[in-house]
C-alpha cells in the first residue's frame, strides 16, 4: 500500500470521527455525563495516550517549546472543546455541525486580515467544499434540524 493512500484512508478515518463526534457526544450529555466531564476524560484520556507514545516516538523538544506547546494544548484543544461540548450540550447535532463548518471561514478571513496571508483560488475552493457539504446535510436532513436535540 502506498504512502499516500495509507494518508488518505487516515484522514477519511478522522473525518468519519470528527463528524461522527457531534451525535455520539450528544446522546450521552447531560445523562450520563456532561459536557464538562467529557472534556474531562477526553483531555486525559488524549495525555496519557500521548505519554505512552512518547516511548516510541523520540523526537525531542526544546526546553523553549514547552510554554508554548502547553498553551497551544489548553487553548487549541480543552478550552476550545470545552466552549463547543456545552454549546452541542444545548443545541442540536446539526447546528452544532454548521457552526464548526463555518471556522476555516474564518480562519482565512482573519488570516488575510492580521497576517496578511492572501485568500488563494485554492483555499475559496476548500472553503466552498466545506460549506457545499454543510448545505448537503441541512438538505438532506428530513426538517432541517435533527432528532436528537
Amino acid at each position: 500500500m502506498s504512502e499516500s493512500l495509507k494518508a488518505h484512508i487516515a484522514l477519511l478515518g478522522a473525518a468519519i470521527i470528527y463528524g461522527a463526534n457531534y451525535v455520539i457526544a450528544k446522546s450521552v450529555m447531560p445523562e450520563p455525563i456532561s459536557a464538562n466531564g467529557f472534556i474531562v476524560m477526553r483531555v486525559v484520556g488524549a495525555g496519557l495516550l500521548f505519554w505512552f507514545i512518547r516511548f516510541w516516538v523520540k523526537e525531542k523538544i526544546q526546553r523553549k517549546d514547552w510554554l508554548r506547546l502547553a498553551l497551544c494544548g489548553l487553548t487549541g484543544v480543552a478550552i476550545n472543546q470545552l466552549m463547543f461540548f456545552n454549546g452541542l450540550q444545548i443545541t442540536s447535532p446539526l447546528n452544532a455541525a454548521i457552526i464548526m463548518t463555518s471556522n476555516p471561514i474564518l480562519v482565512m478571513v482573519m488570516a488575510s486580515a492580521l497576517l496578511k496571508n492572501s485568500i488563494t483560488a485554492r483555499k475559496v475552493l476548500g472553503v466552498l467544499a466545506g460549506a457545499l457539504g454543510a448545505v448537503g446535510i441541512i438538505y438532506l436532513s428530513s426538517s432541517g434540524t435533527n432528532s436528537i436535540s
